[in-house]
C-alpha cells in the first residue's frame, strides 16, 4: 500500500516506515524546519493545498502529526484547535476527495479527561476503558485542557467522517511513547498513567491496515503494566476523585500492576498484544530513582479528594 505519513520527522513515523518498509510504500510529511531528514516531503497541513498534494494517488494516511506543548512549548489553546481539529479537517477532507481507504490517526490517552498528574481527572472506575465519560480536564482553556479537547473532537470528526464516507477510521489512544534512546527529561510524570513501547504502537497499527472489518474505532493504547511505580495506585485510589468501582481488583493493585487504562479492546478488535515492557530497557544509573522520588513529592503536595 502506498501510505502517507503526517508528524514525519517524528520518532514514531520514521519507526513505523523502517519496521513495515519491507511491505508497503511510506511517504512522510512534516513542516518546513522539523528534522533534518531529507527524505520527508515538506508542507502544513492546514493548507488544503498541500494536504492534497501529500494525498494524492494515497491509500492510507496515518496521522501523527500534534500540537502539543511538548513539543512547542510555548503553545497556546487556539494552536491545539488549527493544528489539530483543523488540520485533521482538511486531511479528511483530501482524503475522501483523493481516494484513500483508510485512515489512522494517533488520538491520546488525554482524550478522556486524564491531564497532568496533578489536574485530577474526574474518573469513576479503574482502568479507564474506552466508554468512560469524558471528564472535566478535557474543558477549559488550560493548554493540557484544550489538547485533551482537541484529540477527543478529532475523534468525533473521523466518527463522522467514517459515517458519512464509508471510509475506515482507527483512533489510537496512546500513552507516552517509549522510544529506543529518549533523553531522561522525557521520562514525565504522566509515565505513571500508562505508556506504550513505539514497536508495539507499530504492531497495532499494521494491525489496522490488515483489518476489513471494522468501520470506525477507539483504541487505547498501553502496556499491560505500570511504568517503574510498585505503590502508584495508594495514592490513586486517595486522590482521584469518585472512584465507586475498581475492575480486575487483584490485578490492578498489586504491584507493578496495571496501567490506568483497559487495552482489551484493541486485543479482543485487533489481536494487538504489547509484547514490550519498560522493565527489557536499560537506564541510566540512578535516573529511574530520581524520577520515582518526583512522582512522590507531587503525590505527597496534593490534598486528598474528600478535602476538596
Amino acid at each position: 500500500m502506498k501510505i502517507a505519513i503526517t508528524g514525519g520527522a517524528g520518532g514514531v513515523a520514521r519507526a513505523t516506515r523502517d519496521l513495515l518498509s519491507d511491505k508497503h510504500e511510506f511517504t512522510l510529511f512534516d513542516l518546513p524546519g522539523i528534522g533534518d531528514d531529507p527524505t520527508v516531503m515538506r508542507g502544513d497541513l492546514t493548507k488544503p493545498e498541500d494536504a492534497a498534494q501529500l494525498l494524492e494517488g494515497k491509500d492510507v494516511l496515518i496521522h501523527l502529526a500534534v500540537a502539543y506543548i511538548n513539543t512547542k512549548p510555548d503553545i497556546t489553546p487556539k494552536e491545539h484547535i488549527d493544528v489539530n481539529i483543523a488540520g485533521l479537517y482538511n486531511l479528511l477532507d483530501q482524503a475522501q476527495k483523493s481516494g484513500v481507504k483508510k485512515v489512522l490517526v494517533a488520538s491520546s490517552v488525554f482524550a478522556q479527561g486524564v491531564a497532568k498528574i496533578d489536574h485530577l481527572p474526574w474518573v469513576t472506575y479503574l482502568p479507564i476503558d474506552e466508554d468512560h465519560p469524558v471528564g472535566p480536564e478535557s474543558w477549559g482553556h488550560d493548554i493540557w485542557a484544550m489538547y485533551g479537547y482537541s484529540k477527543w473532537l478529532s475523534e468525533k470528526m473521523c466518527q463522522g467522517f467514517s459515517y458519512v464516507f464509508g471510509i475506515p477510521t482507527f483512533c489510537f489512544r496512546f500513552g507516552p511513547v517509549l522510544m529506543p534512546k529518549p533523553p531522561m527529561q522525557y521520562y514525565c510524570l504522566e509515565l505513571c498513567y500508562g505508556y506504550v513501547d513505539y514497536r508495539d504502537v507499530v504492531d497495532a497499527m499494521e494491525l489496522a491496515l490488515q483489518n476489513n472489518s471494522l468501520l470506525h474505532e477507539v483504541f487505547n493504547l498501553t502496556a499491560d503494566d505500570m511504568f517503574y511505580c510498585n505503590d502508584y495506585f495508594g495514592y490513586l485510589v486517595r486522590y482521584f476523585y469518585d472512584i465507586r468501582e475498581i475492575r480486575n481488583h487483584d490485578r490492578f493493585l498489586r504491584p507493578g500492576g496495571h496501567s490506568l487504562y483497559d487495552n482489551s479492546k484493541a486485543k479482543r478488535l485487533l489481536g494487538w498484544q504489547p509484547k514490550r515492557s519498560w522493565k527489557d530497557r536499560e537506564f541510566p544509573e540512578g535516573s529511574l530513582e530520581e524520577w520515582y522520588h518526583r512522582v512522590h513529592t507531587i503525590m505527597d503536595s496534593l490534598k486528598p479528594a474528600e478535602a476538596r
